[in-house]
This record gives structure tokens, C-alpha cells and sequence, in this order.
């Protein structure tokens, strides 16, 4: 499950990527609004022990063909393999026996396979940490998730289908994660789809994969700040902070002890105008919708951030049947 959490309910269900976090025991997941729908993404956090949870005693949900309809039925995942092995009981022999670790399922009964092949659906969802999307952007769909951890500071990146790479954190002491910056890797005449992403957490380092190209990413982009301490420490970058020996904005993976930083707030520097009034307009994929637009005066702590964020509300679903031209 991952949704909006308001009322009347956006809810996304088709997962992109995942990234599980071994330290957290938390599973980063990232999905895009269907193809033939307006561009808008989400990243929900699920726990596996939420997920675990859903698995031992969320009921089934069977369909019977005598009408035609859903029924919950009992979940025995616990009785058919209590410890992660096959009760006895149901296998077909004593001699069924098998070394630890292996399942010996192709020993089953009959009754028990078909019980389990005709009943694959929980009942329930997993609902995600918070009960509803930590992070919602408009206007991109997102492709890969990756996670990068920098002295305790969790940084979530997302690459998108236009050839960029999205940067999300959240500062301690902040309710809501910050966007803090699309970094738009291509040259903007050759935008690419970016379909895998790997990342080295020790080097700090992305690569991004599209049909075409393997690229590498540093992720530590102090430079960009120099020798300007209030946009280094505004920026609240969780990799750059304020080295007073030096003057300039260094790279806290390559510095002993941590310089300055303010990591309890959002980036600032980006100000927007006022949204323009509701209009028609026609997307990329040929749907209709309305839209509100505005502009940023600046662009905060990257030169990359797209000059213009758009509002979408009541999308048509049409493309998808247009045809083509051969």
C-alpha cells in the first residue's frame, strides 16, 4: 500500500525499485503513476517486520469459481512450515527427510500444494511506516532508488525517466523530507531514460545505466559552494560543511573532524512566485489536464533545479488508445 493519506486517496501501486536497508531492517520502495497518466512519483518506507507480520496472519483471499467472488480464507503459511521448515505432517513420507536449510516442498501432499497454489493472496495490505508516502514529487516519474548513508545521515537518490537523478533527505527535527536538488545528468538535447542505478556507498559514488551509456556520479559536489560560507551552510548539505582553516565549503568524507553544518533544515536560497491561475494544457503523453504553474526566482543549491514546478489536477487517461503512425 502507498498512498497520499488523505481522504479521497492517490494511491500508487505500480513499484519501480526497492532498496532495504539493512541497518534500519527498512525497505525504500519507489513508484510511478501508471504510463498513461500524468507524471507523479512516491517513495514509501515499509518496516519487514510490518511485512512479516502481513504474511503470518493476514487471512487469504481466495476466489471460488461457484460465485464468481473473493473469500477469505484461514492462513496456514505457520502450520505448513513452523521454523522455516515443512511440518511432517504434511509430507508424503517419513522418509521425506532433508538437510537444514533445504525445503523440502516437492514432498508435499497433494492437498497442502494445491491449498497453497490456488490461495496466493493476502488479504491485507502492508501498510507503510507512517501510513502513508514519505515523499510525492509532480511532474517525473522516477525509475531507481538508491540509498546513501553519510556519517549517520540517511540520502535517499532517485533517477527518473528524463535523465535525471532527484536528492532527498530529512533533516533531523523536520517533519517532512526536502528535495534538494534534480541533478540532470545528460546534456539537455539527449535526455535519456535511466533504467538501472548502482550504488558504492564507500567511494559515494552512482552509476547510472540507460540503453545507450554507463555514467558515473560523485555525490560529493561541495565545489559547487567554493568559497561562499553562507550558501555552504544554508545548502544543509548532509556531504559539505564550512572548513574555517581553509575558507572554503570541504567535503566532510574527506575531513577529520566534521566542519559547519546545519543539518536541521530544509535547503534554502530557492524562492518561489505565486501560482498562476488554473488553465488547460496538454502533457507530454498527449493527456489533458489542469494545470497551475510557477517559476523560481532562484534555484537554491543547484544551477540543475528546474526553473518550473507544475500543479496537475483532474488528467484525462486518453493516450493509450491514440494510434500510430508505421
Amino acid at each position: 500500500m502507498c498512498s497520499d493519506g488523505k481522504n479521497y486517496a492517490l494511491n500508487f501501486n505500480e513499484i519501480q525499485d526497492v532498496w532495504w536497508d539493512n541497518r534500519t531492517g527498512q525497505f525504500y520502495a519507489a513508484f510511478s503513476s501508471q504510463p498513461n497518466g500524468p507524471a507523479i512519483s512516491a517513495i514509501c518506507i515499509y518496516s519487514l517486520s510490518s511485512i512479516n507480520r502481513i504474511f503470518n496472519k493476514s487471512d487469504f483471499k481466495s476466489f471460488t469459481s461457484e460465485t464468481k467472488g473473493w473469500t477469505k480464507k484461514r492462513n496456514k503459511i505457520g502450520e505448513y512450515f513452523p521454523g522455516c521448515k515443512v511440518n511432517p505432517k504434511y509430507l508424503k513420507s517419513s522418509y521425506s527427510a532433508v538437510a537444514d536449510g533445504v525445503m523440502a516442498t516437492k514432498h508435499m501432499r497433494s492437498a497442502a500444494y494445491v491449498d497453497l497454489m490456488d490461495n496466493t493472496l493476502l488479504s491485507d495490505g502492508v501498510e507503510p511506516v507512517g501510513s502513508k508516502a514519505w515523499f510525492i514529487r509532480n511532474g517525473i516519474r522516477m525509475t531507481c532508488i538508491s540509498l546513501d548513508v553519510v556519517r549517520q545521515n540517511i540520502v535517499v537518490y532517485a533517477s527518473t525517466d528524463r535523465g535525471s537523478v532527484v536528492k532527498i533527505a530529512q533533516p533531523r527535527g523536520i517533519s517532512q523530507p526536502c528535495l534538494y536538488s534534480e541533478m540532470e545528468v545528460y546534456p539537455s538535447n539527449k535526455k535519456e531514460v535511466i533504467k538501472t542505478m548502482v550504488i558504492d556507498q564507500g567511494r559515494h559514488v552512482l552509476y547510472l545505466g540507460t540503453r545507450y551509456s554507463l555514467t558515473q556520479l560523485s555525490l560529493d559536489q561541495c565545489e559547487r559552494y567554493e568559497h561562499d560560507k553562507s550558501a555552504c551552510i544554508s545548502a544543509a548539505d548532509p556531504y559539505c560543511g564550512w572548513d574555517d582553516q581553509t575558507f572554503r565549503c570541504s567535503s566532510v568524507l574527506l575531513h577529520g573532524e566534521t566542519p559547519q553544518q546545519n543539518l536541521t533544515i530544509c535547503p534554502k536560497g530557492r524562492k518561489e512566485t505565486s501560482w498562476s491561475s488554473w488553465r488547460t494544457c496538454v502533457q507530454s503523453d498527449g493527456n489533458l489536464c489542469r494545470c497551475q504553474t510557477r517559476r523560481c526566482q532562484e534555484k537554491g543549491n543547484t544551477r540543475r533545479l528546474a526553473d518550473l514546478e507544475i500543479r496537475l489536477e483532474n488528467c484525462t487517461g486518453r493516450s493509450w488508445w491514440q494510434p500510430s503512425a508505421v
